[in-house]
């Protein structure tokens, strides 16, 4: 089978399965069936041989049985043959290299069908372009060519090729591109390919030279790649396995493997492999399997990595970087089973055993099937259940803490979809609620059209704007609150005080009768530096003294207004203890500012309520207590800036220098080194604090 440009010699001219003859039927030329095996038409029928030869810009095709031409004859869709091959209708172009396309001179100059084609049964003759297709030919050889092993392909490191040929032949071949003749290389052995290389090949026996034969060899560069490349695993960890794609190369030649772990986002190599995460690589079945642990911490974690292939020969192939990333742990909300007029918060809407969720499948909100516990508590940390209710004029919206968006009907009953509303005025996210115990909530757009407009749950079909008829009331439940307690035992007579900090993600709703500050210390007294008030919002990441009725206050969790600060750290001197408990050590540290601070407490002594020294000299000190905040003063230098107490009618109990005083004397309030306050008129021998000074009893 020919491949190439075009050479005089002799051909079978060929279109699946037929093979052209000299015989002429019905004004075309008629054909023999013949099957060629490995690319060879062996025949001794010369009826189907044809010497194709040029002539100028054309060719001619003359059976070698009766070296008649191949002609059209002048009208289309026909074809002959003739004695006489310089008449345009025996003459042809031609064009390919792979299949041929023969078209005849007098047929294209009168502008009708010139294609030499076969039309099946019909057999060749002058047809359209859209007959049958442009025809193989196959060159008589009375060489064999030979045969180039392999016959090209990719190879990504080095090719070994070998040639052979007939028995008593001679083999020249090229890698340059040009065709090979008997000054060519001398082909004696097998050669190696390190580059995409052409090679072209002849045989030559007794001064007859082959066709050439042609073989491609690419040089790829090998791929190594795991997919998937990026895994996101949730906090509670996870198992799997990813597959390794490999290209290029062969899976036998590879002599080892390992993993290269690197600081996420740099070309730093770890030394230490992340102890969170397991892998296990099986180059046979081209999988990795992996197990990542739970995280215990409420941050992300990355790892990132690379799988290294090694094949002996000191070359190593790299996939690309591979990226695990975990969710950090997010602890459980508690949800208590909500009874009263509603209010705006955080909710869990449930209907038995079920919670809406916010994914919305054949045009209903869908559930997650939860359980409350013995206390009616709902704990969860998936926040496609979480839900926030608030108030929007007379009526209500519903808004999904997870994507924002609004639950909402779609207009048409018993269904039901999530928005993105402006302001929250659509018609179709809008509800009223009834109800002080189960909640009844109506659609204002499906009631406005007269259509099922009651959100209910209908079984496994989900939630969605029912008749009313359809299950029942739902229930709420609400985030529980932040509580804390202000006792009777921390008051001035006139309030009673205590702090708090550290309340929970989010903003915090302060409660009916309480008073909220953060507090620094100014020109050597308290100063309140942020008040808040009923109903202000405050961050839930702060910390703050509050004053209050001596009871037990809760503050809701709810969403900041667009006055509400997003942090009062600024100058609040006031720190968190943690959970109430704080080693001297990490007071220490907890300020991060540079400056030496004096640490303090608040205290209710000897009948004045203010923040004392928790150790003498103001040291920090280990803190157990109900109170959740500390107050930490960086000493500037200022006058009153290292005080042993601070009280909230303005005074100080200063220490700047010492002096004599006799046991008795009245020049005013007298304090021990640790700020307890004492009766001066008999003191025993020791050093006090008197009138910000310090005195010393003989």
């Amino acid at each position: 089978m020919l491949s190439g440009d075009l050479e005089e010699g002799d051909y079978v001219i060929y279109y699946e399965g037929k093979a052209m003859n000299n015989t002429v039927n019905s004004n075309r030329l008629q054909y023999e069936e013949v099957s060629p095996e490995n690319d060879i038409i062996k025949t001794t029928n010369n009826a189907i041989v044809w010497h194709i030869a040029p002539d100028g810009d054309y060719w001619t095709i003359q059976s070698l049985d009766n070296n008649k031409y191949a002609a059209s004859t002048g009208s289309k869709n026909q074809a002959t043959v003739m004695d006489d091959g310089t008449d345009d209708k025996a003459l042809w172009t031609v064009s390919g290299t792979e299949t041929y396309e023969f078209v005849n001179k007098q047929n294209a100059s009168s502008n009708i069908n010139a294609n030499l084609r076969n039309n099946g049964n019909y057999g060749f003759a002058c047809y359209a372009t859209g007959t049958g297709g442009a025809l193989s030919l196959y060159k008589y050889e009375s060489v064999k060519k030979p045969v180039i092993s392999p016959a090209g392909g990719e190879f990504y490191t080095s090719q070994e090729v070998t040639i052979t040929a007939d028995e008593g032949c001679s083999i020249y071949y090229t890698t340059n591109g040009n065709n090979p003749t008997t000054e060519s290389t001398e082909y004696t052995e097998p050669f190696t390919l390190l580059e995409t290389t052409t090679v072209k090949a002849i045989a030559v026996k007794d001064g007859e030279t082959s066709s050439v034969v042609t073989a491609e060899f690419i040089k790829v560069s090998p791929v190594l790649a795991v997919d998937p490349y990026t895994i996101e695993v949730g906090a509670e960890g996870d198992n799997g396995t990813l597959s390794i794609i490999g290209q290029h190369f062969n899976v036998e030649d590879v002599t080892s493997t390992y993993i290269e772990f690197f600081e996420p986002n740099t070309s730093t190599t770890l030394s230490t492999i992340p102890d969170w995460i397991h892998l296990s690589v099986d180059i046979v079945d081209e999988t990795i399997s992996y197990t990542v642990d739970q995280n215990t911490s409420t941050e992300e974690r990355v790892a990132q990595f690379k799988l290294a292939y090694s094949f002996g020969n000191e070359e190593e192939l790299l996939s690309d970087v591979v990226t695990f990333t975990q969710a950090g742990y997010v602890a459980s909300q508690e949800f208590e089973l909500f009874s009263g007029n509603l209010e705006e918060g955080y909710y869990v809407i449930y209907y038995e055993g079920k919670a809406m969720n916010n994914k919305v499948e054949n045009d209903r909100l869908q559930y997650e099937v939860v359980t409350p516990d013995e206390d009616n508590i709902i704990k969860t940390n998936d926040k496609s259940i979480i839900w926030y209710i608030a108030p929007a004029g007379d009526y209500w919206t519903i808004q999904s803490l997870e994507n924002d968006k609004y639950a909402a009907s779609t207009g048409t009953k018993n269904k039901a979809t999530v928005i993105d509303m402006d302001n929250g005025t659509y018609d179709k996210a809008l509800w009223s609620v009834s109800g002080t115990e189960t909640y009844e909530f109506v659609n204002k757009k499906n009631e406005i059209d007269a259509v099922n407009a009651y959100l209910r749950n209908n079984g496994e079909y989900g939630f969605a704007c029912y008749a009313e008829d359809t299950g029942g009331d739902l229930s709420l439940y609400r985030l529980k609150p932040f509580i804390f307690t202000i006792s009777d035992q921390a008051t001035d007579g006139k309030t009673c005080y205590a702090t708090i900090a550290d309340l929970g993600e989010g903003y915090y709703k302060v409660a009916n009768n309480v008073e909220v500050h953060t507090v620094a210390v100014v020109d050597g007294k308290i100063s309140y530096r942020s008040d808040f008030v009923s109903g202000d919002i405050i961050p839930g990441d702060g910390a703050y003294l509050v004053e209050g009725n001596a009871t037990q206050h809760k503050f809701h969790a709810v969403k900041p207004k667009p006055e509400t600060p997003t942090s009062v750290a600024g100058d609040n001197m006031l720190y968190s203890t943690g959970e109430g408990s704080l080693s001297a050590d990490d007071m220490a540290t907890t300020p991060t500012q540079e400056a030496t601070y004096k640490f303090y407490k608040l205290s209710l002594r000897n009948g004045r309520i203010g923040f004392y020294w928790g150790a003498d000299q103001g040291a920090p000190f280990n803190y157990n207590s109900d109170h959740q905040a500390f107050l930490a003063v960086p000493q500037t230098g200022e006058t009153g800036q290292g005080a042993a107490a601070y009280f909230f009618d303005g005074d100080t109990t200063g220490i700047y220098s010492m002096e004599a005083m006799e046991s008795g004397n009245d020049k005013g309030d007298t304090f021990t080194l640790s700020g307890i306050r004492v009766d001066n008129k008999q003191l025993p021998k020791g050093i006090y604090i008197q009138n910000g000074k310090k005195v010393i009893v003989k």
